[in-house]
């Protein structure tokens, strides 16, 4: 069976810092739960070290034809960005710092990653996202109708692996969602 080869858009440096730097996240990047995975006792994918699919400088990976749903690491990036210095940057390397990641968008979105280039930075981050001093914004196509256009959704959520479910037990969210349009779509037959 023939594998499509994928036209791939790569991450981007948005701002750098001393400690800490922005990215912007294309879809179908992953950003590694490898911390989360470890302490639960979950074993993690090899091809999350960028030696195991043989990346050694940025070229590598660039020149790389991936295939459909192939995974790519956002850490991948970073780690070549840095010229995969694990000695002057070993907090980009450490599972159990999830290679800097401050948090993380899930696989099919879009948006801004904030990395802790060094352990304590990310540790800082870390806790301003937890007391909540970092306010996320999203903006998403959703397809059918909402009828509200100004609403407030705050219920429990327990965490179920890649998914979660409403559970009183679980972690307070709170998701302000606001409607900015509405679109149509029209076949090409003008249908």
């Amino acid at each position: 069976r023939n594998k499509r080869v994928m036209v791939v858009e790569y991450p981007n440096m948005i701002w750098k810092g001393q400690d800490i730097c922005v990215l912007q996240k294309p879809a179908d990047w992953i950003c590694s739960a490898s911390d989360v995975d470890k302490k639960k006792g979950r074993k993690l994918d090899p091809n999350e070290d960028l030696r195991n699919k043989g990346f050694k400088v940025m070229k590598d990976l660039l020149e790389y034809k991936f295939q459909e749903r192939e995974k790519k690491y956002i850490h991948w990036w970073i780690q070549l960005t840095h010229e995969t210095d694990r000695e002057n940057f070993p907090n980009l390397f450490d599972v159990d710092q999830n290679y800097g990641l401050c948090h993380r968008l899930d696989r099919e979105t879009s948006g801004t990653v904030l990395v802790g280039i060094t352990k304590k930075s990310r540790t800082q981050m870390r806790e301003c996202f937890h007391r909540h001093y970092v306010r996320k914004l999203y903006v998403c196509l959703v397809h059918g109708f909402i009828d509200t256009l100004e609403q407030t959704v705050d219920r429990n959520l327990e965490a179920m692996g890649q998914k979660a479910k409403l559970d009183r037990r679980g972690k307070r969210a709170r998701t302000h969602v606001k409607v900015l349009g509405y679109f149509t779509r029209t076949h090409k037959s003008g249908r």
